[in-house]
């Protein structure tokens, strides 16, 4: 016998037009500002795309987000400037053959405060700070949790060293002022690596590796000459560098707005490119520190105001570099 026809009526196909309003995956976003609701710049006339920025920007979405990015400034720029100048410290005792006096205890505890104090910031960027500790584990396939280790383990290198001249140490072992400036160096390898993403053409480069090294040249001379009295002595030396990495800072910083933003969407015209003013702000800060620094390496004034001038020309930069 054939089976009763089903009282429930037969659906409808569906049109082809309404393929065109079906739900589409989501696009990756930017790990420093997950804004959700950020269009896309790929779909809309450059008029369009300009008035969307501007609503924005005007929106409180827009404004927590950038106010989102001041955590990672800090604990970017205090990772980079301790390990550089934990690094040019050391070295400077370790390629002339004498243990590392200029890492007296004054030195080391500055250099640990700072650390520490750009971690505790960086945990304002997270949405359950109570939680940060899952950070670690996934030290097999995430450049993050390995940028966390690598700070931990710079700190707690720091930290022994303090203790250690406490308790009446007279200098810093050899292997364990080498074993903490590499470990300073990873530091800023696994950040530059954290930030290396395919889906950001902006960072997807090694410009960002050598664009962090730089700062930690710049601020770590800086900071040596003003932590450890007698690194004076290297004066023309740590000028050069100096002098050296302010200048490819500089280029790395106006490279950025000649670069497309996104992969997705290739190249962006100039005048949709954001922030060329905290570029120019960047370089007109870096500059007179420079000057100052050497004006007072001669006359033998204070270096404070060039590491001033230094670190607002650094804040200026890693803004830029943000908001790409």
């Amino acid at each position: 016998m054939a089976s009763a026809p089903s009282s429930k009526p037969a659906m409808p196909l569906e049109p082809a037009w309404l393929g065109r309003f079906a739900k589409r995956p989501n696009r990756p976003a930017r790990p420093s500002c997950p804004c959700p609701t950020t269009p896309s710049p790929g779909r809309r006339s450059s008029s369009a795309r300009t008035g969307m920025r501007r609503a924005r920007a005007a929106s409180p979405t827009a404004r927590r987000c950038e106010v989102r990015e001041g955590p990672l400034v800090v604990f970017t720029l205090a990772g980079q400037a301790a390990a550089g100048a934990y690094a040019i410290l050391a070295g400077l005792q370790l390629v002339a053959g004498a243990p590392p006096v200029l890492l007296d205890l004054r030195a080391l505890l500055a250099l640990a405060l700072v650390v520490l104090l750009g971690m505790a910031t960086s945990l304002l960027h997270l949405g359950a700070p109570q939680g940060a500790y899952r950070a670690l584990r996934g030290l097999r396939t995430s450049w993050l949790s390995r940028e966390v280790l690598a700070a931990l383990f710079f700190a707690a290198c720091l930290a022994v060293q303090a203790g250690a001249t406490l308790w009446g140490a007279r200098h810093t072992p050899a292997s364990l002022a080498l074993l903490t400036a590499l470990a300073g160096l990873a530091l800023i390898y696994c950040m530059a690596r954290a930030y290396m993403l395919r889906t950001m053409a902006a960072w997807d480069t090694p410009a960002v590796l050598f664009s962090f090294l730089t700062t930690a040249a710049v601020l770590g001379s800086l900071g040596a000459l003003v932590l450890a009295p007698g690194a004076r002595e290297h004066g023309p030396a740590l000028l050069w560098l100096l002098a050296l990495a302010a200048a490819a800072d500089i280029a790395l910083g106006v490279g950025r707005l000649r670069r497309p933003i996104s992969a997705r969407y290739g190249a962006i015209r100039a005048s949709a490119r954001p922030h060329a003013g905290l570029a120019a702000l960047h370089a007109g800060l870096l500059i007179p520190s420079t000057v100052w620094a050497g004006w007072a390496l001669v006359a033998g004034r204070s270096l404070l105001p060039a590491l001033a001038l230094a670190l607002a020309a650094e804040v200026a930069g890693r803004a830029q570099f943000y908001r790409v």
